[in-house]
């Protein structure tokens, strides 16, 4: 703040908050405030806080830590995946822990509830996404199939698009997958041979039947890339799934710091 005096000089004010760590040693002295002044503790002082550190440290640890550590590490996952998000454990923790959660670092604090925040905001866009992505298949749907149109959009929301695959081990054993969703292929950026092959890729995909509603409705391979691309094409434009995929990748790199924050 300037000086009304010496309007050439400043007056700078240091606030120290109290530390969730104590206690500090300066120049080989530990130090505690009293009557606004710092004086060296005595040896008795420093035990007991050390002792109090140590307690109040367990309990950040055992309460607060471990369970939100585990929770976050899931949760890192689940992103990465683009799977639902669980927050029980923070919920908990806040509710019933708060006073010990509190004593986390201020700057942990705010990231940790930062964090969990945009975890609510981003499940919400996540499930925007998957429902416009099943509208999305179903009107390109209804375009390739004009007779079937009615009936597409009038289950418009459900998920009457699947693939069935007709697979091959290593021994030559024949296996079928059936009513698989390619939502997750779009999700994820991936060419959806690709995204097949990493479903299964122990096994030789010999055919991809694609249904509709039902096996007795089914697309030919060049339906089926004519719809893959109308749908790929569309969602690389919508401005939905590019918040989702900006909040994601904030999302990860947010959990990351955090991880490795609390490990620490």
């Amino acid at each position: 703040m300037p000086d009304e005096k010496n309007p050439v000089e400043a007056v700078y004010v240091i606030e120290v908050p109290k530390s969730n760590n104590p206690p500090h040693m300066c120049n080989n002295i530990y130090y505690q405030r009293h009557n606004f002044q710092n004086k060296p503790m005595p040896h008795e002082s420093v035990y007991r806080a050390f002792q109090t550190s140590w307690t109040r440290r367990r309990d950040i640890i055992k309460y607060v830590i471990e369970p939100l550590y585990s929770e976050i590490k899931s949760n890192f996952e689940n992103i990465r995946n683009y799977n639902s998000i669980v927050t029980r454990k923070f919920e908990y923790v806040t509710q019933n822990r708060r006073f010990i959660f509190d004593l986390l670092e201020m700057s942990e604090r705010k990231k940790i509830e930062k964090l969990y925040n945009r975890l609510g905001m981003y499940q919400g866009i996540l499930f925007q996404v998957y429902k416009y992505t099943t509208k999305l298949m179903n009107e390109e749907l209804g375009k390739l199939k004009p007779n079937m149109h009615e009936v597409l959009t009038q289950r418009i929301n459900e998920e009457n698009f699947l693939i069935n695959l007709c697979l091959k081990d290593a021994s030559g054993n024949i296996e079928h997958a059936e009513c698989i969703s390619i939502r997750d292929a779009l999700l994820k950026k991936m060419s959806l041979k690709k995204y097949l092959r990493s479903l299964y890729p122990l096994q030789e995909i010999i055919d991809i039947i694609p249904i509709i509603n039902n096996s007795y409705n089914k697309l030919s391979i060049e339906e089926l890339k004519d719809l893959w691309n109308c749908c790929k094409s569309n969602v690389k434009q919508n401005g939905l799934y590019l918040s989702m995929w900006k909040e994601r990748a904030e999302l990860l790199e947010l959990s990351k710091k955090i991880l490795k924050e609390l490990a620490n």
